[in-house]
């Protein structure tokens, strides 16, 4: 039988040591391979069939002028916003989303909006109210919907800066059909969810 000698011992770590420098060598490439990608949240799921319209462009002014996005029924779509001071409450505002039948066109399509808080925050019940127009973009449609208020509907004031003219903020809304018997065009659906809506918009002047 051979004898172990220390040079025998050494032998044996020099070798232990290439096979661990390899196995630190492979997990350094499979980390380079495989980096830690952090989830991105894909948004709520689109339901399908729903009538998707577009912002308009600065030809419609008189509507609004600024941006806004959100999601309608899990739907990704932009609109044009509108803010203005209501006639008939000198101080008291309200906020609109608008959609268009075709960019740059003054034919609205759908709006939503409601009242704005006073004050910059959060108003976990805000009046809304969602309304679509037909023809040429100023006839009421038959199908008229109603705020439903079994699910959420806020609206959250970031910035509302008079001397700007600006107002920036976010909102959530639910409607329901109310007739879903004799409904005027099929396409509409018997409900309609805005969410994480966000818009920057101009005072109307």
């Amino acid at each position: 039988m051979k004898k172990l000698t220390s040079q025998s011992f050494t032998g044996f770590g020099l070798h232990y040591a290439l096979i661990l420098l390899m196995l630190l060598s492979l997990l350094s490439s499979c980390q380079k391979d495989n980096p830690i990608v952090t989830p991105v949240d894909p948004g709520p799921t689109p339901e399908k069939g729903i009538p998707i319209y577009v912002p308009a462009g600065k030809r419609a002014y008189y509507y609004g002028h600024g941006t806004g996005s959100g999601y309608k029924n899990g739907n990704r779509f932009a609109f044009t916003p509108s803010s203005w001071e209501i006639p008939e409450k000198p101080g008291t505002y309200s906020v609109f989303i608008n959609t268009y039948a075709v960019p740059d066109s003054v034919f609205q399509r759908e709006q939503m909006g409601g009242i704005i808080p006073e004050k910059p925050g959060i108003d976990n019940d805000f009046q809304a109210y969602y309304g679509l127009v037909i023809d040429g973009g100023d006839v009421p449609s038959q199908d008229r919907y109603k705020l439903d208020l079994s699910k959420p509907h806020w609206i959250n004031i970031d910035v509302v800066d008079k001397a700007k003219n600006m107002i920036k903020g976010s909102m959530e809304a639910h409607f329901y059909l109310i007739d879903t018997v004799n409904k005027f065009d099929v396409k509409n659906p018997n409900h309609v969810h805005f969410t994480n809506l966000q818009f920057e918009t101009k005072f109307k002047m």
